[in-house]
């Protein structure tokens, strides 16, 4: 994690936590070329408020390619 978290690089790492299941599984997904914050959380069954909440993510609209979520 960068230290500040409005500045996030290619090869970050975000953690997104899953309080649903009560257990822990780790994957990542690295943002490729066109995605958008809310079509990960989409694609992970997650929300946007979720993700930037759990990442300290100020401004959902800026994620970079090769960015690397780590998504659980």
């Amino acid at each position: 994690m960068t230290a500040n978290p409005q500045l996030l690089k290619s090869g970050d790492t975000l953690t997104i936590p899953d309080d649903s299941s009560g257990t822990t599984t780790t994957s990542t997904y690295t943002v490729q070329s066109g995605d958008t914050l809310y079509a990960i959380a989409n694609k992970f069954g997650t929300t946007v408020a979720a993700l930037t909440a759990a990442n300290n993510i100020d401004n959902p609209n800026l994620i970079q390619v090769g960015q690397v979520l780590v998504i659980s």
